[in-house]
C-alpha cells in the first residue's frame, strides 16, 4: 500500500510544474524575439509589443481578482528607475543576441550597426 499525498508534496510538485511551464513560456518569448529581430523588425517595435502585451494581461488580471490598488506605488521614483532598467536590459540582450547571431563585431558604432535599433548604415544613405 502506498503512502497517501500530502498537501506539502502536491504543492511541491504544482511549483516544479509551474516553474517549467515560465521557464518554457520565457524560452518562447526570447526566441520569438529573436527571430522577428533577424526578419528585421526593429528593436523598439518588439520591445515596445513585448511589453504591452504583459501590461494588457496584468491588468486583466488584477481587474478580474479586483486587485487595482496593487498599481499604486509606494515610490514612484524607484518604479521608474526600474522600469528604466528593466527597459535597456532587454534592448541590450536582444541587441547582443543579435549581434552574435548575426556574426558581426562587437566594435562598431552605430553607423554601420544592423538596423534594428532604426540606425541605417552608411552604405545605405548613399543608395
Amino acid at each position: 500500500m502506498q503512502p497517501k499525498p500530502t498537501l506539502r508534496s502536491q504543492n511541491a510538485i504544482a511549483g516544479v510544474a509551474i516553474l517549467l511551464l515560465s521557464l518554457s513560456v520565457l524560452s518562447v518569448l526570447d526566441a520569438s524575439g529573436k527571430w522577428l529581430l533577424t526578419a528585421g523588425v526593429s528593436l523598439l517595435l518588439v520591445i515596445w509589443f513585448r511589453y504591452v502585451v504583459h501590461f494588457v494581461l496584468i491588468v486583466g488580471l488584477l481587474i478580474s481578482r479586483r486587485e487595482l490598488h496593487l498599481f499604486r506605488s509606494v515610490s514612484l521614483k524607484y518604479q521608474i528607475l526600474r522600469g528604466t532598467t528593466i527597459l535597456f536590459t532587454t534592448m541590450g540582450f536582444f541587441y547582443d543576441a543579435v549581434v552574435f547571431a548575426s556574426g558581426t563585431s562587437h566594435d562598431h558604432d552605430l553607423s554601420g550597426s544592423p538596423d534594428h535599433l532604426g540606425a541605417r548604415s552608411v552604405a545605405s544613405r548613399r543608395t
